[in-house]
């Protein structure tokens, strides 16, 4: 999806619907953040004029304080599990990088204006297993930071290739049930503790594509 920020307002601001914060969504605000170098708190994103993305679909995409403290703590590089609490509460006000409160509404545009189509090259087995299960399972690549339902892609196997619709992309950190299981327990020992944090920050992503 060809999402770019286009604008900053208010929480509250109802004049852009709030709609779910996919993770296209999501890297677009990152990436708008390193772009431009801002620098403000979960704790401003609900409270200042400036705090609330807006989006080229003409949505704004609000979170609570910690959920925004972990896209900012991203978009600075800060990618443990408890990265998002540097950036949640609020920052020193002295360092703090903010965007202007306005939003370019000649920028919005329709759904189908947004649409993108992807190239993504696959073996055989692969190839064949996506054509018949319309599911792909892979690693999470850069090439689709930005997919999402309604988007296309080709998929590419040799001189065979076929194009297909998706209608849901979710990524997950690569655990099975079992180890989901034991990581989220409750009253981990300190030991536990440490181990655990390192597996979490450590998995790969998996990104799971299904086709229409």
């Amino acid at each position: 999806m060809k999402y770019k920020v286009i604008g900053w307002t208010f929480y509250e601001d109802s004049s852009f619907p709030n709609v779910d914060l996919t993770f296209a969504a999501r890297h677009a605000i990152v990436d708008e953040i390193k772009e431009k170098g801002y620098l403000f708190s979960g704790y401003d994103h609900q409270e200042a004029s400036y705090g609330v993305p807006v989006l080229n679909d003409g949505k704004r995409r609000v979170c609570s304080q910690r959920g925004f403290g972990d896209i900012m703590a991203e978009a600075h590089g800060e990618t443990d599990i408890f990265a998002y609490s540097r950036y949640a509460f609020g920052i020193n006000r002295s360092a703090i990088v903010a965007p202007k409160a306005s939003v370019d509404l000649d920028a919005i545009k329709k759904k189908s204006q947004l649409c993108e189509r992807f190239t993504l090259p696959l073996d055989k087995e692969k190839y064949d297993s996506a054509i018949e299960t319309k599911t792909l399972v892979l690693d999470d690549l850069p090439l689709l930071r930005y997919l999402e339902k309604g988007d296309k892609i080709t998929l590419v196997c040799d001189k065979e290739k076929i194009t297909l619709k998706v209608i849901d992309a979710n990524r997950e950190k690569d655990f099975t049930k079992e180890e989901r299981l034991s990581l989220f327990s409750m009253k981990p020992t300190e030991e536990e503790n440490r181990k655990r944090i390192e597996r979490i920050n450590s998995a790969k992503i998996i990104l799971t594509i299904k086709f229409k």
